[in-house]
């Protein structure tokens, strides 16, 4: 019967001190990419520590682009309340800067607030995507590429890098 009160000489109370810093890391990122939105694939956990654990709270993506010299937070993923003691997942991250390499590690956090230690990054992404066309001006379908023509405006989704000194931006 839950409702009566135990007497307080048989009371017990237990607690849990978690010292154990989680993991996580990247794992099996493509060394390149085709398009500037893709998926960054992590494996997360909170270690036991004599048979319990926190759960984690949060894992977070660091990520930097070409020779940059620091890593900024791109994307958090909070997991479930409770004792998640492990996920595999993935961030969704758009290569805002474009195309070029791109750095990646990842730190858990675990529920009593214990920090992962840095893991030194090795997971490295070339982003290669190709650029779509947005607009061709002039639009005229009768254009013949034979004509003696001054320019054609090429439209793109983003910046492209110029091709023998030519700006095709």
């Amino acid at each position: 019967n839950w409702d009566r009160p135990l007497p307080s000489d048989s009371a017990q109370t237990f607690t849990y001190v978690d010292t154990q810093k989680p993991f996580s890391e990247v794992v099996d990122l493509d060394s390149v990419q085709k398009s500037l939105c893709f998926q960054v694939p992590f494996h997360a956990e909170d270690l036991l520590k004599d048979g319990y654990e926190s759960g984690l709270k949060k894992v977070t993506l660091f990520c930097k682009f070409g020779n940059e010299a620091e890593f900024v937070p791109c994307d958090t993923l909070y997991t479930l309340p409770g004792n998640t003691a492990a996920v595999d997942s993935f961030f969704n991250f758009t290569a805002t800067k474009g195309d070029g390499r791109y750095i990646f590690y990842t730190l858990a956090t675990d529920s009593c607030g214990n920090v992962q230690m840095p893991i030194p990054p090795t997971d490295t992404t070339y982003v290669t995507g190709t650029p779509l066309i947005l607009a061709i001006n002039p639009p005229d379908e009768s254009f013949n590429f034979a004509d003696d023509v001054d320019a054609i405006e090429i439209c793109f989704d983003r910046p492209v890098s110029p091709i023998d000194g030519r700006d095709w931006s």
